[in-house]
């Protein structure tokens, strides 16, 4: 990095006083300051040399002038003014008294779950605001963009890649791609033109899973490597690197990061939606792209879950009532209820200790589920025991007629008793 010449401590620079440096990256260097004319301190960024001789970029920060600008929200870092004096390029923005998300991640290398959840909703609310209103991309979404204050709030910084749809297409940088690998969308890595906010989706959903786990989603020796595995590699999900993580929250970082921006979320308001219910307890209402069938640890984590469907319910059920009235002999101790004495209320259930402690008189009735299996062998059983029964009962009921016809008098009578008397000769 070329070095910013004569800045220092103490320094005035159009109105501002510079006290301490904050940081130095790629664009230049981060100054805490002191508004003069306003009495407050802000955090002044001032433009490398190197950058300020491409006459490109010095066109993209007008832009990033322009845009943030028109943004005011409260996880939106506001820029208050910017220009450029005696070669200088800066930009005054809103100091946050806190820490970048990154620098906590050096320290502390994953961050609670309810934490992060809450920082993502933040910055899902400020890019909600950006592109409802604006439609205002930010396009490099990623740790170090976002702050942490003193309350523990999200903000959104660093606007300067933003893309305004409703703009000129041409302030992008032709040819490059825009974006930081680590958590670049599909589509930026294949450098597609038509992006929209499916694409800040899918970088919240890929920080969103650094700080959950610790690890980047994809990692390579090269820029192209990591790039090429965004668009063509499966993700693993968050849960195999941190098995401390809810189900719910798998699967809301899995369908923000699908591959296909149509199988995100269809909003912004549906992203704060779903990291609502997750923060209650519940799965988002997105359906998770990519994610296994749970098993084992995963299954039993998820019938804690609000909205897990009741399972159904079993067939041939014969419910059995069973009363247990226990009545104790009736003692001096005990003494005999009046109409003026209302009775205690009966217990809803009865424990083992409740039939060892002192005497008392209650009713307990449960209801005991029995299942009757009908299978095809019982049914031939039950078949074959009713024809016995029905050849029986046919025996016993033509037995005693048979005797009677034999003795009734009359044509047929008489003939069967000539037919016996020649049988008997």
């Amino acid at each position: 990095m070329v070095p910013i010449p004569e800045t220092r401590a103490g320094m005035e620079l159009a109105g501002f006083r510079l006290v301490r440096k904050l940081g130095e990256g790629g664009m230049g260097e981060v100054w805490l300051a002191e508004q003069l004319a306003m009495s407050r301190q802000v955090a002044l960024k001032i433009l490398s040399p190197k950058l300020v001789r491409d006459a490109d970029f010095i066109r993209r920060f007008d832009h990033e002038i322009h845009i943030a600008g028109k943004l005011r929200h409260p996880n939106i870092i506001t820029a208050y003014d910017a220009g450029h004096v005696q070669g200088l390029y800066y930009l005054a923005m809103f100091y946050v008294d806190g820490v970048e998300l990154a620098d906590r991640l050096k320290t502390d290398k994953i961050i609670p779950e309810k934490m992060a959840l809450h920082l993502a909703r933040d910055v899902a609310d400020a890019l909600d605001y950006a592109w409802s209103e604006f439609k205002i991309l930010h396009r490099d979404i990623k740790p170090s963009n976002i702050m942490i204050d003193k309350n523990g709030r999200g903000m959104l910084m660093d606007m300067g890649i933003s893309k305004s749809l409703i703009e000129d297409f041409s302030m992008t940088i032709s040819g490059t791609v825009v974006g930081t690998p680590y958590y670049i969308s599909p589509e930026q890595a294949r450098g597609d033109k038509s992006v929209d906010f499916h694409s800040d989706i899918y970088s919240l959903g890929a920080t969103l899973y650094h700080v959950l786990t610790g690890k980047t989603p994809f990692d390579g020796a090269t820029t192209l490597v990591i790039m090429t595995k965004h668009v063509t590699d499966r993700l693993k999900p968050p849960r195999e690197l941190n098995p401390r993580l809810s189900p719910a929250v798998n699967h809301l970082i899995c369908n923000m990061m699908a591959k296909d921006w149509r199988e995100r979320p269809k909003s912004w308001q549906q992203v704060v939606r779903d990291i609502d219910l997750v923060l209650a307890g519940q799965y988002p209402e997105s359906d998770a792209v990519g994610v296994p069938e749970s098993t084992g640890a995963d299954a039993d984590a998820e019938e804690t879950m609000a909205v897990r469907p009741p399972p159904p319910r079993e067939k041939f059920h014969t419910p059995i009532n069973i009363t247990i009235n226990r009545t104790p002999p009736p003692s001096a101790s005990a003494p005999t209820p009046t109409p003026e004495s209302p009775a205690a209320p009966l217990k809803p259930q009865m424990s083992a200790a409740d039939f060892a402690s002192g005497p008392q008189s209650e009713t307990t009735t449960t209801t005991v589920k029995r299942r009757i299996r009908l299978t095809p062998r019982a049914v031939l059983l039950w078949l074959g025991w009713l024809m016995v029964l029905a050849a029986i009962i046919g025996v016993l009921w033509l037995t005693p007629r048979i005797r009677t016809a034999m003795q009734v008098p009359g044509p047929i009578g008489n003939q069967m008793a000539a037919e016996h008397d020649r049988s008997g000769e």
